[in-house]
């Protein structure tokens, strides 16, 4: 039917490009859409946090860590006995976090103030730099190391009503003296969000989240720099929540987090179709990961609320669970944070 219905475009004498965007139309409206797929996300730990957040799968040790910010404390996860256990973070709010290469105990964070090192065993934290000092106002959100191993982060604005513009995206790259160097080419963000790359590496997805937008970058691996930008899709108002947190699998599709929403939902980042949606039993769903021994499953992050008021509103027990699904596609594996062997002995 599909080669009928072009064959019949082209016959009626239509300029080449209206041939290729009936084409586009074809596979989005009908291909695409009948292949939607219904998810149900599955509770694996019980965990109460105030904002889950950062989930990243530790192929080394076979966990899951993950940061409740403003519970203050980092969570592991094992599958294989479905133990959750809890780190506190005393008096920092942990926004994202990074396993470290050759580093067993020792997390990659940003914090609100600035980025360092936790240690698990210690549970203490080492600063390294703050580049946001004269914005108290601001901490570290969400965060993600690229493909070779330099931690993207980026920063929010914590306070009500929220000020447009006044956070930004850096590049942590210890290769370089532990440079923290501010990312121009996001220009001033105001809730930074999730990030993910391609399998090649040459493309980043990004979400600063009250413009609702996902964007498309073109991405050099071996100078961190993003490019080109191109705005891949708009959340629709129908979806009901914001994009937040998201991963990116093996073939390029974008699964993304919806703030409110209640869900997770699966793009096509080429056509901006819907692929999957995962339904969850709590509004609050902050972020995900792929993990698992093939990286065949995707863990979900969710929270009670990103404010006081609304956490104290929120009864269902569970808002601030750890839930995973199965969704047919594999993810890809988390680059480690690469921290050289001269800086190794300072943690």
């Amino acid at each position: 039917l599909k080669l009928q219905f072009l064959y019949l475009i082209a016959r009626s004498g239509a300029p080449p490009g209206n041939v290729k965007m009936a084409a586009l139309f074809y596979g989005r409206g009908r291909g695409e859409k009948r292949r939607l797929k219904h998810l149900q996300a599955q509770q694996v730990a019980h965990t109460e946090d105030l904002l889950g957040e950062s989930p990243v799968w530790c192929p080394r040790r076979q966990v899951l860590f993950w940061t409740d910010i403003l519970g203050r404390h980092i969570s592991t996860f094992d599958p294989a006995t479905n133990e959750a256990k809890k780190v506190p973070t005393g008096e920092y709010h942990v926004g994202c976090l990074a396993t470290v290469e050759q580093r067993h105990d020792v997390l990659a964070v940003g914090t609100q103030e600035g980025v360092g090192f936790f240690d698990l065993n210690k549970g203490t934290f080492t600063k390294v730099h703050d580049p946001e000092a004269h914005k108290p106002s601001n901490r570290f959100n969400d965060g993600k190391v690229d493909p070779r191993g330099r931690f993207v982060l980026g920063t929010m604005y914590t306070q009500k009503p929220k000020k447009i513009g006044s956070a930004n995206v850096y590049r942590w790259e210890c290769a370089q003296d532990a440079a923290v160097a501010k990312l121009a080419e996001f220009g001033d963000v105001t809730t930074s969000n999730g990030l993910g790359w391609t399998k090649d590496g040459e493309k980043m997805f990004y979400v600063d989240s009250p413009t609702m937008k996902i964007v498309e970058y073109r991405y050099n691996a071996e100078t961190g720099a993003a490019s080109d930008p191109r705005e891949v899709l708009t959340i629709p108002p129908e979806a009901g929540g914001a994009p937040d947190g998201l991963s990116v699998d093996e073939e390029g599709n974008i699964w993304v987090c919806l703030f409110r929403g209640g869900k997770v939902h699966c793009y096509n980042p080429e056509t901006a179709a819907l692929l999957a949606v995962v339904d969850l039993p709590c509004a609050h769903v902050t972020s995900c990961c792929f993990g698992g021994r093939f990286f065949e499953k995707l863990f979900i992050t969710t929270a009670r609320g990103s404010s006081a008021e609304e956490i104290a509103g929120n009864h269902n027990r569970a808002a601030g669970a750890l839930f995973v699904c199965e969704p047919g596609v594999r993810g890809l594996p988390m680059t480690e944070f690469r921290w050289g062997k001269r800086k190794a002995g300072k943690l």
